[in-house]
């Protein structure tokens, strides 16, 4: 990763708290003297997005990891069961859908969408492991991934705390922590990888060839599940692409009506 750039939104659940977070998260390459030839393009395609949201996942692993950490707390046993039952009761539909109102989605980006592609020059194609863009690929999927997990470690760490706090200087109450934990889980940190390169861009359809400013990529297995995404774009055109993804992502959270946090 070369660059991290990070943008907050206030609103929601609780007054000015931190309800919404961008993170585009940048590698730079350099392959100059080949070219990046896309021959499959999806007109849509659907694929999770790369975020961190507690709730997102919650009846395979955020809840048998909160209950883990309320299990290992201080809190006794009818303590922790009543706050999981609570949680678990609250995770209706309605619930989800009033919680994710402040979310904003990549896909609605108006980008190329390519599902595949050769790193070439006039005399070689480049096997996919020696592909610069298929590594930086992997290597922008691998920040995404630690930034989940170190975010999931961070709220569990806080948890910990919280709870050790209000057991030895708060009056303790099952309401009030439960009244924390879905205030978490009105945060959204929504990851947007993005691979800068020199290398020219080429679509080809249909025998005919054009350039590409940027695109999204898609990494699939063999059945077309997607893996991951992330955004290519010509180093050319990258004034461009910035100015045409921040106008996207504002006008997505001015419909919101959140509050840009300016520092």
């Amino acid at each position: 990763m070369d660059v991290l750039g990070r943008q907050v939104w206030l609103g929601g659940i609780v007054e000015k708290s931190i309800c919404l977070e961008i993170k585009i998260i940048v590698e730079c390459k350099s392959a100059k003297d080949f070219h990046i030839v896309f021959t499959e393009y999806l007109d849509q395609a659907i694929y999770e997005n790369n975020h961190f949201w507690i709730g997102n996942d919650w009846k395979d692993n955020d809840l048998k990891g909160i209950s883990k950490i309320l299990n290992k707390s201080q809190l006794d046993k009818y303590e922790s069961g009543s706050i999981k039952r609570k949680l678990d009761q609250k995770m209706s539909e309605k619930f989800v859908f009033e919680r994710s109102d402040n979310y904003v989605n990549p896909m609605d980006f108006d980008i190329q969408i390519c599902g595949s592609f050769q790193e070439t020059n006039i005399g070689k194609v480049k096997d996919i492991e020696a592909s610069v863009v298929w590594r930086a690929g992997k290597a922008l999927n691998s920040v995404v991934d630690s930034i989940c997990k170190s975010n999931w470690s961070k709220f569990s760490s806080d948890l910990k705390f919280q709870i050790q706090l209000n057991k030895k200087y708060v009056n303790f109450s099952v309401e009030k922590q439960l009244e924390y934990i879905l205030g978490k889980m009105g945060e959204f940190i929504i990851l947007h990888p993005v691979l800068v390169i020199d290398s020219k861009l080429w679509k080809v359809k249909q025998n005919e060839i054009s350039t590409l400013k940027f695109c999204r990529y898609l990494e699939r297995n063999i059945s077309g599940a997607v893996y991951y995404w992330f955004d290519i774009v010509n180093s050319e055109f990258l004034d461009e692409y910035i100015e045409k993804l921040t106008s996207f992502y504002k006008e997505q959270t001015d419909k919101k009506e959140l509050t840009r946090r300016l520092s």
